[in-house]
């Protein structure tokens, strides 16, 4: 069994030059409340309202640009709501 002080020891010190890499990732803010249903109710909306223009008798053709290839053609309300 190892002891603390003997596994300090064997570490090797990090480089000047890795240090400034080897920041730690914290997690994202998490809001609770009234502040986070209303902007759950923000994103929601801004889907809804990308998502209505191709629902109904009358829905519309939407273009969706794509990173690579041509872009996507479609009337599809779940395929606007992945991209």
């Amino acid at each position: 069994m190892l002891r603390l002080p003997t596994v300090f020891r064997q570490m090797r010190p990090v480089s000047r030059v890795l240090a400034p890499h080897l920041t730690r990732a914290y997690a994202k803010d998490v809001k609770f409340g009234a502040d986070a249903r209303a902007l759950m109710l923000q994103g929601v909306d801004l889907l809804a309202d990308a998502v209505a223009v191709t629902m109904g008798p009358k829905g519309r053709t939407v273009i969706i640009e794509q990173s690579w290839g041509s872009p996507k053609v479609t009337k599809d309300g779940v395929t606007v709501a992945k991209s």
